[in-house]
């Protein structure tokens, strides 16, 4: 029985993992049409059949043939894992849901910031209010507590990103990095989204490295690398004073 409802779980995620590929596709250039290859026609339903629907196109558009990025399947592959992880972690209950809400989040934006470099503010609205909604259920003094956590992580992120600009003389970091960091605070408080954002800067080094040399380029979205960060940090359950403990030690 555990095994069929692990198997369950991971098909369900599957199939969000599909519609956070979607959206995240879709948000950031509405005018474009939704299922839509670059050659401007409608890409068939029976692609976006989780992992299948791509093997059976054989990874290519229906009209023009030309190749469609293996990141589709791979998104949905992710979330079906994140979606596992949550059940393995909390099994079912409100902080189940909540991990499903914020890794929901993430994908769609990891989607989004990668292709387009664009951290939508209707996902963090709604993940947010989904989320705060949901610990609300848990008592008031819950949510008094993400609230708080939320507001003071916006305002350091936000202090971080005006001494960065003026630091560096130029944009170091997005406003959307910013309110996601502030999402992230809501979940973990505000101490440990410094923590995420220092472990995704730490993330994102390699790759910063790569583009560099191979692209000479010096902008990359941070976007999916705060995503991942804050996603490890928050099923990990790590808090800020058992880390500080941890380092001392």
């Amino acid at each position: 029985m555990q095994l069929f409802l692990y198997i369950l779980i991971f098909i369900v995620g599957l199939y969000f993992g599909s519609l956070c590929d979607i959206l995240g596709n879709y948000l950031p250039e509405k005018k474009k049409g939704i299922l839509k290859c670059s050659c401007k026609k409608s890409i068939k339903i029976i692609f976006w059949l989780p992992i299948i629907g791509y093997f059976i196109s054989k990874g290519k558009c229906n009209h023009c043939k030309k190749r469609v990025s293996f990141a589709h399947p791979f998104t949905q592959l992710l979330t079906g894992l994140l979606f596992l992880v949550s059940f393995y972690l909390f099994g079912f209950n409100i902080k189940f849901i909540i991990s499903l809400i914020f890794s929901l989040v993430a994908v769609i934006l990891i989607v989004s910031d990668s292709k387009y470099m664009i951290i939508n503010d209707e996902v963090l609205i709604v993940g947010a209010i989904l989320i705060i909604f949901l610990t609300y259920l848990s008592g008031v003094d819950s949510v008094i507590d993400a609230l708080i956590n939320g507001v003071i992580s916006f305002l350091i992120m936000l202090l971080i990103k005006l001494l960065a600009d003026i630091l560096f003389r130029k944009e170091a970091m997005g406003g959307g990095d910013v309110k996601l960091l502030a999402f992230i605070g809501i979940l973990v408080d505000y101490k440990m989204s410094i923590i995420v954002l220092c472990a995704s800067a730490f993330l994102a080094f390699p790759y910063a490295i790569y583009i560099y040399l191979k692209k000479n380029e010096n902008i990359l979205p941070l976007g999916p690398f705060i995503c991942m960060a804050g996603l490890i940090i928050y099923f990990l359950g790590l808090n800020f004073e058992n880390l500080m403990r941890l380092m001392a030690n």
